[in-house]
């Protein structure tokens, strides 16, 4: 995958920007908007976009603007013999100054592909500057569902320790009544510990994320803990679902476009070449203000003429070739390029769909789960089953839970890899 397609592998969402002193839009929608206002990234793509414009309007005006050239020269005569003229010898000494004004026009800018390959340029960090505000949406969307996973998952693990805290609180009461119950107890309590541990690294995780949040909207960690509400937690959902067999139709123009550019700019270079050097067109006046005896007044002199480098006639075959070779390798590299993209979009559709398709099977799975556990623990305070069996039904109710999880963050991921490659956005 050449450097194209990575940057690619950043379209356009129009999500309206804030201004400093506006309040958010609560959760995600309001995060996004700081993010694509305040973003470092943006700024650079922007930054990069008035460079090509400021390019772009130099290469038009350079296109049919002319070469003014002003000369001017001062020369003193100074000579040892006198001149000798009809009324006897007299000096010969005396000034000439002389100023000259060209004007030249080269061809090779005004029939040449600057302007082409200028403009060329300009489009394309347009369209940088749109994947580059795709890819923080992409890259909020991710970290804010991870972040809303977690909240889900301490909610979960809270609700266990709270469940082993009344099974705690059972076993201290038989011990009580003189019961033998310390293998038990030890058993729940490390059990807890686990759990308790569990959640401490959810938590730090938690901040991480939020510290990576901060970096990519620039707003604060306090600012955005307000900001997160489960209320976004199915937000990832596509408006449309591509389909595999219409990966062609669901392509992205700008993304396609983004992997043409290298291809574009070397056609443009080899179609604007020309096969032989064209001249330069000038046209300069001169005049001169001898001052010396014989000197009959100021001189003027209009010359129109062009000037060819015969130097290029010797590599300008050569040249001609070397480019027509540099755009048949980029029109490889262009195929391939897209080829490549097209079996990104098939795989994060066909990835999506798949665990799509699991989420109800895992789904169920957890509420089975989650039944037996409550009864397992219910029969265990009866003493209708023992600590082992109790604990093996919560450990596969915490895989099934687990799994649900990661499955339900694992598509939201996918949804929103598949709004990057194909401009289907869901937040609008």
């Amino acid at each position: 995958m050449n450097h194209t397609l990575v940057s690619l592998l950043l379209l356009v969402f129009a999500a309206p920007q804030i201004s400093l002193g506006q309040t958010l839009k609560p959760g995600l929608r309001g995060l996004i908007e700081a993010g694509l206002e305040k973003s470092p990234d943006t700024k650079v793509s922007q930054s990069e976009e008035d460079l090509q414009k400021e390019n772009a309007t130099l290469a038009r005006v350079q296109k049919f603007t002319p070469q003014l050239d002003l000369a001017a020269s001062y020369q003193n005569f100074k000579f040892s013999q006198p001149y000798v003229g009809i009324n006897g010898p007299t000096s010969n000494n005396g000034d000439n100054p002389n100023i000259s004004l060209t004007l030249t026009y080269d061809l090779q800018k005004v029939f040449g592909p600057e302007s082409a390959l200028a403009a060329e340029g300009l489009y394309f960090s347009k369209i940088q500057k749109k994947l580059v505000q795709r890819d923080i949406i992409r890259n909020i969307k991710k970290t804010y569902f991870a972040i809303l996973e977690i909240e889900k998952e301490k909610t979960e693990l809270n609700a266990m320790i709270s469940q082993f805290d009344k099974t705690d609180g059972i076993l201290k009461r038989q011990k009580a009544l003189g019961l033998n119950n310390s293998l038990e107890m030890e058993q729940f309590n490390i059990q807890r510990n686990i759990l308790s541990s569990d959640l401490e690294g959810r938590v730090a995780e938690e901040e991480g994320l939020y510290l990576t949040l901060s970096n990519l909207t620039t707003l604060d960690v306090k600012t955005l803990k307000n900001q997160v509400t489960t209320a976004d937690s199915d937000s990832g959902n596509l408006n449309s679902i591509p389909q595999i067999s219409d990966v062609d139709s669901y392509s992205d123009k700008a993304i396609l476009d983004s992997l043409s550019h290298d291809y574009n700019s070397a056609k443009l270079e080899y179609d604007g070449f020309i096969g032989f050097p064209l001249p330069q067109v000038f046209v300069r006046e001169q005049r001169q203000w001898p001052t010396f005896p014989s000197s009959d007044g100021p001189n003027t002199m209009d010359e129109v003429g062009i000037s060819i480098p015969l130097g290029d006639f010797l590599v300008r075959g050569q040249t001609k070739s070397q480019l027509k070779s540099k755009t048949l390798k980029a029109q490889s590299q262009m195929e391939k390029s897209i080829a490549d993209y097209k079996t990104m979009l098939k795989t994060a559709i066909t990835n999506r769909t798949l665990l799509k398709s699991q989420e109800k099977g895992l789904l169920s799975t957890e509420d089975q789960s989650k039944k037996l556990m409550d009864k397992a623990f219910k029969l265990y305070s009866q003493k209708r089953i023992d600590s082992l069996g109790t604990l093996d039904i919560f450990q596969k109710y915490l895989q099934s839970s687990r799994a649900v999880l990661a499955n339900h963050l694992l598509i939201q991921n996918a949804e929103a890899d598949l709004e990057y490659l194909s401009g289907n956005p869901s937040h609008e």
